[in-house]
């Protein structure tokens, strides 16, 4: 994983999994490494649910785009 923790050490960290420490601060490298490696290993379509769900999941937001709009 990007991170180099898995869900165990980020739920002691405060986080709920790996993926909500991956989402909780966008200028963080590991989510642009995070990003970098999944389009390597997922296809175009499955980035898109596994990024629009992450978006709805852990910032409460419509999809992926709408993530990157806020951050911006």
């Amino acid at each position: 994983m990007t991170t180099s923790r898995g869900n165990a050490e980020a739920k002691n960290e405060g986080f709920r999994d790996v993926y909500d420490m991956i989402m909780s601060d966008s200028d963080h490298p590991r989510q642009q490494a995070f990003l970098m490696m999944i389009v390597d290993r997922l296809s175009e379509k499955q980035r898109i649910v596994l990024l629009d769900g992450m978006a709805k999941e852990y910032a409460g937001l419509d999809g992926w785009m709408t993530y990157v709009d806020r951050e911006a």
